[in-house]
């Protein structure tokens, strides 16, 4: 994977402290499915995807939406969030992605800051 590095998009990401309702509207704005919540060091802590809205249509708690997004999403079960090291072969990405179930990994260095 290090051989893509240079072609890796920067991934649309959101600080811990933004609220879950902003955070949705940066993936309609981006036109994405997904996005990183990072700390304030860089650090991917949860990832953020149009299906986490359904946490508002199971309980009906559009007040939630005001919460910041980590903690929207800890108020429901989640997996971890999905990342890789930029020196993962691609065998063993497609392993992860298969694995995991997920369509989206997020690409971190070794202290944990997101790069792709």
């Amino acid at each position: 994977l290090s051989d893509f590095i240079p072609t890796l998009r920067k991934p649309i990401t959101c600080d811990v402290h933004t609220p879950a309702i902003d955070a949705f509207e940066l993936l309609v704005r981006h036109g994405i499915s997904g996005l990183a919540i990072v700390d304030s060091e860089g650090k991917m802590q949860a990832a953020l995807s149009a299906k986490d809205l359904r946490l508002v249509l199971r309980s009906g708690n559009v007040a939630s939406l005001a919460l910041p997004a980590i903690d929207y999403l800890r108020s429901a079960p989640s997996s971890p969030s999905p990342t890789v090291p930029p020196s993962v072969s691609l065998y063993h990405l497609f392993d992860r992605f298969v694995a995991s179930g997920s369509h989206r990994l997020f690409v971190a260095e070794t202290g944990g800051k997101l790069i792709g």
